[in-house]
């Protein structure tokens, strides 16, 4: 039994996913080396302690509860997908989890629960992403259908009525009535003119969709950054090309993942311009700085970031910023 201990904590650090077992007083019995990675806790740190201290400091009373009617009803039971469950680190900070128990009995016949949890942050940002995709599916098939119908009718009937109005001129025989019906010529030319610049401005949306993905990535960071982040957009967005768009909006997310995971601070800058043919995204923080792992581009987010950047023809830099903090500097070509 003793020559299985080693083989079995091998396979329960080999699984992918965090695995928690729990005795029937709540406390942790066994953990394997992925909750170190989710939760920032060693196994031998949180072996021993009440499973509470994984659940963020508001949910605990209910947690207690929800587990004490496990007790009394145990069955395999699977978390998160519609609660909306947080797993809370070491240092404080929480992340979206996905959490699945499984009642079984210790050789010795004591219940005990085994709760496997899983990080799903990147599947949330992955399904927000095509919901709003599909929002924004929608308002452009809207867009175009109105801008058709301004075209295909409202223009053609105020044209047609200004040549009505044109056609009667040469009937008015009084000077002030003739002005007025060239002024209403006049004043529907002007309309008409108006109505076509709407329609442009409506079929025009490629950078109002780009503004729109950017601010939604942007805003999906709220809750995990320390403190506020601001964006900025310049430049003709609408010539940024969709090969473009698809590193883009992830080297965002890996950029500011990365500003949430290390850098400890209390604001982060996001600059997207587009000057001539090169797009540049730069984010900016006032955190602790890039170790020397990041600016040499070892750490995988770094990697990731030069990799798509490159695959565009462009580049990426880490580098510490002169007042503090770093600065992550994107630029790519706008299209290829």
């Amino acid at each position: 039994m003793n020559g299985s201990a080693p083989l079995l904590r091998g396979l329960l650090d080999a699984i992918p996913d965090g695995l928690v077992v729990v005795d029937a007083d709540g406390t942790v019995r066994l953990a394997n080396a992925t909750v170190e990675t989710l939760f920032g806790y060693a196994p031998d740190e949180i072996e021993g302690q009440p499973v509470e201290i994984l659940v963020p400091q508001e949910a605990r009373d209910v947690h207690l509860a929800h587990r004490r009617d496990f007790a009394d009803h145990p069955r395999v039971r699977d978390m998160g997908v519609a609660q909306h469950l947080s797993g809370r680190r070491k240092d404080g900070t929480l992340f979206p989890a996905e959490v699945s128990l499984s009642p079984t009995h210790l050789d010795s016949g004591e219940p005990v629960v085994i709760a496997t949890v899983r990080d799903v942050t990147e599947r949330n940002a992955a399904e927000e992403e095509l919901a709003t995709a599909q929002r924004q599916s929608t308002l452009l098939a809207d867009r175009e259908r109105l801008a058709r119908d301004l075209h295909d009718t409202v223009i053609q009937e105020l044209f047609a009525t200004g040549m009505m109005l044109q056609a009667t001129l040469p009937l008015v025989e009084d000077p002030t009535c003739a002005a007025r019906v060239n002024d209403a010529v006049d004043s529907l030319d002007n309309t008409i003119k108006h109505i076509r610049e709407t329609i442009f401005g409506l079929t025009n949306t490629r950078a109002v969709r780009l503004q729109e993905r950017v601010e939604d990535v942007v805003r999906s960071f709220d809750e995990m950054l320390t403190g506020p982040a601001t964006l900025t957009l310049s430049g003709e967005l609408s010539q940024v090309g969709d090969d473009v768009i698809e590193h883009l909006l992830p080297s965002l997310r890996e950029a500011l993942s990365n500003v949430a995971q290390h850098a400890s601070a209390t604001a982060t800058r996001v600059v997207i311009t587009v000057l001539g043919d090169t797009l540049q995204l730069e984010v900016r923080d006032d955190g602790v700085g890039p170790t020397p792992r990041d600016a040499s581009e070892s750490g995988l987010g770094v990697r990731n970031l030069a990799d798509r950047a490159e695959s565009l023809g462009g580049e990426s830099h880490l580098d510490p910023a002169l007042e503090g903090g770093s600065v992550l500097q994107w630029r790519v070509p706008i299209s290829r």
